[in-house]
Order: C-alpha cells, then sequence, then structure tokens
C-alpha cells in the first residue's frame, strides 16, 4: 500500500528552463573571448547544488571562467533565469495528493534558487511533510546517498513510496531502493497523476 509519495521540484511543481543560463553564459563567453569548456561551468553549478561552495564562490567562480565583470544583481538575474512559474495546476494537485498521502519534496537545486521560489511556494511547501534540497543535504539526484537520506531522515519505507520525477535517470537510481517510480511529462503531467492516483 502507497502511504508516501516523493515529489521532484523543476519541471513537476513548478516550470524550468534548466538551459536558460547555459546559453546566456555561452553568450557572454562569446562576447567575452572565451572558449567555454561546460564540463567545468558544470562542474562549479554541482559543487553550488550540493553545498560545497557559498554563493559568493559560486558566482566569483562562474565570473572569472566567463571573464565576466558581472554585478551580483546581474549575476543572479542570468542564474534564476531558469526559473519560470509554477504549473497553475500545481497548489490543487498537491492539495489533493496531500489529503491521500504523506508527502516529500526532493528537488537538486541551489541557495540562489531557493531564495527565489521558496516565499511564491511556501503555499504549496505547507502541504509537504519534509523538504529535502540537494545543497542542504550534501548530495544531488541521480546520487544513492540522497535518496537513502530522504528515506532515513523520512523514517519512510521505499516499498510504500512512489517517487515522481520528470528525468528518467533520476527515477532509475531511486526505483533501485525500492521505491516506484513515474515520469512526470507534458504527456503526463502531476495533475494527470493526482486525478488518477
Amino acid at each position: 500500500m502507497i502511504k508516501n509519495i516523493v515529489i521532484d521540484f523543476g519541471n513537476v511543481i513548478y516550470k524550468v528552463d534548466l538551459l536558460a543560463a547555459h546559453r546566456k553564459y555561452y553568450e557572454i563567453a562569446k562576447s567575452t573571448g572565451v572558449l567555454l569548456d561546460f564540463n567545468i561551468l558544470n562542474g562549479i553549478i554541482d559543487k553550488y547544488e550540493c553545498g560545497k561552495i557559498n554563493t559568493n564562490e559560486f558566482r566569483n567562480n562562474i565570473r572569472n571562467l566567463l571573464r565576466w565583470k558581472a554585478s551580483d544583481e546581474e549575476f543572479d538575474l542570468v542564474w534564476n533565469s531558469i526559473l519560470i512559474e509554477p504549473f497553475e495546476y500545481s497548489e490543487e494537485a498537491i492539495n489533493k495528493l496531500s489529503e491521500k498521502c504523506n508527502l516529500y519534496l526532493l528537488s537538486n537545486t541551489s541557495p540562489l534558487h531557493y531564495e527565489r521560489f521558496y516565499n511564491e511556494m511556501k503555499q504549496i511547501f505547507n502541504k509537504f511533510n519534509k523538504l529535502y534540497f540537494s545543497f542542504q543535504v550534501g548530495y544531488k539526484k541521480p546520487s544513492a546517498p540522497i535518496y537513502k537520506h530522504t528515506l532515513r531522515e523520512s523514517q519512510i519505507i521505499a516499498q510504500e513510496t512512489i517517487f515522481l520525477d520528470d528525468i528518467q535517470e533520476n527515477i532509475d537510481k531511486f526505483v533501485l531502493l525500492g521505491v516506484q517510480g513515474i515520469k512526470i511529462s507534458d504527456n503526463f503531467t502531476l495533475k494527470d497523476f493526482a486525478l488518477s492516483f
């Protein structure tokens, strides 16, 4: 019997364009004459989303990489450009699911993104038993430790849990621990899941 639902944030509850900042970084690098190495860029982002570097270190690392003389405000505007808006059905879907199950949020995110969306999402977040953000946990999906942490901290049983995410690899890795995984997409949204559950 399913008692718990672990839910991803980006492109499940909240519309994001994951490559928006990357596109802008590429344009900035072109304008400053830098040949952008996306492996180095993604390594810096991973460290930030895992809480290994703070916001000032993150800004400075990216600015140095791009030779970009941006103010903090300009920098944050570009980095936060991936955040679009909550899906119009999210609040209703979460309310419906919270009446049937324990809800847990599991999101790869950074402090700047968290600061940007938290107040806007407070009402929805209040329906969750617990919120897990990668920068607080110290690991990102799809690494096993973040899934083990979620199960252990929430004191939930994997076999009684469904995981909703929009990325198949994230689902596949959590399924190895015994949860059921369901992929959320344009064709099967959080609203569709809430109606069918």
